[in-house]
């Protein structure tokens, strides 16, 4: 539908990369604070997530998640922007095949 293969999915979410290589993912809604509304959720690539979560967390910046899949080859974690948004932190591993 997209014009892009799926990268990868799962339950509740489609992962693809762009042809200029930025991702795009669609995820379905819950009653988790990341998921609980209809948005567009910015994501940011990080060289090491417990870093730079401690130095959001450190400046100020509200939580709304631990690291999630810490041990995955690409852990994330949300956080919200002073006017209530939410965005996402991401370390992209490098993969090996």
């Amino acid at each position: 539908m997209l014009g892009v293969p799926e990268d990868h999915a799962g339950a509740g979410f489609a992962h693809f990369i762009l042809p200029t290589g930025e991702i795009f993912e669609v995820i379905e809604r819950s009653e988790t604070p990341e998921y609980d509304g209809r948005r567009f959720q910015v994501g940011f690539e990080v060289a090491d997530i417990e870093v730079a979560r401690a130095e959001l967390i450190r400046r100020g910046v509200t939580a709304i998640s631990e690291i999630m899949e810490a041990g995955s080859p690409d852990p994330w974690a949300y956080f919200l922007d002073p006017e209530g948004n939410v965005f996402e932190i991401k370390q992209r591993k490098p993969r090996t095949d």
